[in-house]
């Protein structure tokens, strides 16, 4: 066992243009953060923290739910400086949707593992393509 925490994003985000670009500029501000640190390697898919459970970014923002590790134990080791860092950077760009949570306080995760995990796999699958039927669709998503 060991003491989870993290950040849940709620809700999730869509497909549309506004937080599209929003996730965009996230990940750059987090790449460039990082762009010198050893532990931080950048997939074609997605940015993975190579601390703690190795915790991930994916490039596409609607496919994100949560960035959370394991913060006890002998692998947490520097996980929760990622942590605390990357929520911090999430809630200047995000705002209220960052649901920050940690397992020491008796605060658990808004999505259950299931649809984590769901949303971990999709990280590496194409997305459907999409033609929006409205500027409302294009510009919100879904």
């Amino acid at each position: 066992m060991g003491i989870d925490a993290g950040f849940d994003m709620v809700p999730r985000l869509s497909k549309g243009v506004v937080d599209r670009k929003n996730w965009q500029s996230f990940i750059k501000i987090i790449r460039n953060r990082y762009t010198n640190d050893d532990l931080v390697e950048v997939k074609p898919n997605y940015i993975v923290f190579k601390a703690g459970e190795h915790p991930l970014l994916p490039f596409k923002g609607h496919k994100f739910l949560r960035f959370s590790s394991k913060i006890s134990g002998s692998h947490a080791k520097g996980v929760e400086e990622y942590i605390d860092t990357i929520t911090r950077i999430a809630k200047v760009n995000f705002g209220s949707r960052v649901q920050y949570w940690n397992e020491a306080f008796d605060e658990w995760g808004v999505y259950d593992w299931q649809e984590v995990h769901n949303s971990f796999e999709s990280y590496e699958q194409p997305d459907e393509p999409e033609i929006p039927t409205s500027i409302a669709q294009y510009v919100f998503g879904d």
